[in-house]
């Protein structure tokens, strides 16, 4: 008990993220010791902006279902 350890040497990993607006603009936060970290970008969900990847995926494939219809007349 009473152990003190090294989460990098222990194998843990973790990213802390946060963003924040204000007066003065938007300041945007990340620290830990992951690769995500070390590349010191937020990505959209972190940034609290909408991820719209599954809404352009479904209206991918509904175009493709109405291109395939039309061609097979």
């Amino acid at each position: 008990s009473g152990k003190m350890s090294n989460a990098t040497t222990d194998g843990a990993s973790a990213t802390i993220t946060g963003s924040y607006d204000d007066s003065m603009g938007r300041t945007e936060v990340i620290m830990g010791n992951t690769e995500a970290a070390a590349k010191g970008k937020l990505d959209r969900s972190q940034k609290g902006e909408k991820d719209m990847t599954v809404v352009y995926v479904i209206l991918a494939v509904v175009a493709v279902l109405i291109l395939a219809s039309i061609m097979s007349k």
